[in-house]
């Protein structure tokens, strides 16, 4: 992991693992940039009309991701990255961190792209899959901290994939969990894949997915949009 705001180790990180990656040998590695950017924090007014700073938000409304776990996919890593990662998972992580990772976020492009959870991106030619982060969408800046999972993601074709909508537990549709929602069958399945799900697959044709991914379709009429892969084939 690349720590882009603290020389020390927060004890904290461990409680925000997601749980799709609870159990995983994930480096905790902190390190800063070079450099530090000032202009990540807007301001706002506090109760008695006082200036609070807001470290984790910019002042056009886009938020800062806290944290995020990224994993390459194997056809885009070189020969040196495959083997580091055979050999060492720790290694691996400094590696991606100071061979791509930190290049990129330090670049006008790395500090203009907004991430969300799914999305893939390119940094110093490999491509990485954003596998989680918080907030859930967000951009990079010098005290967000980057976790590079020691595994790398396979590109293949799919012959079926279950995916399944997500509710929310407080509109009493799903039931209480330790995360704020929770995958369900869909009693109007039918309806929701043929007139959401299909054209918005359709339009992310070769689009990346493996178990625990989730992904929100903007606009949908039903539900809250937002939907879980519960299984893949192959897996």
């Amino acid at each position: 992991m690349g720590n882009l705001g603290s020389s020390q180790n927060d004890p904290s990180d461990s409680a925000n693992v997601p749980p799709e990656l609870a159990g995983r040998k994930v480096r905790t590695r902190q390190e800063s940039f070079s450099r530090g950017d000032q202009s990540t924090s807007s301001r706002r007014s506090g109760r008695n009309g006082s200036v609070e700073r807001d470290e984790w938000s910019l002042p056009d409304g886009r938020k800062i991701l806290e944290q995020l776990w990224v994993k390459p996919f194997s056809e885009s890593m070189t020969e040196g990255a495959k083997t580091i990662l055979e050999e060492s998972s720790a290694d691996f992580d400094a590696y991606m961190f100071d061979e791509h990772l930190k290049p990129f976020f330090e670049s006008p492009n790395g500090m203009l792209q907004q991430l969300e959870i799914g999305g893939e991106f390119m940094a110093q030619g490999s491509r990485f899959k954003l596998v989680s982060c918080f907030p859930s969408k967000g951009v990079v800046r010098s005290n967000t901290r980057i976790h590079c999972v020691p595994e790398s993601a396979n590109r293949r074709p799919l012959a079926r994939v279950h995916i399944l909508p997500v509710k929310d537990p407080a509109s009493g549709n799903g039931s209480s969990s330790s995360s704020s929602a929770s995958a369900q069958a869909d009693p109007d399945s039918e309806a929701t894949f043929s007139g959401t799900l299909r054209p918005w697959l359709q339009n992310h044709m070769g689009k990346h997915f493996e178990r625990g991914d989730t992904f929100t379709i903007p606009d949908c009429t039903s539900g809250t949009g937002s939907f879980c892969v519960v299984a893949v084939d192959p897996p």
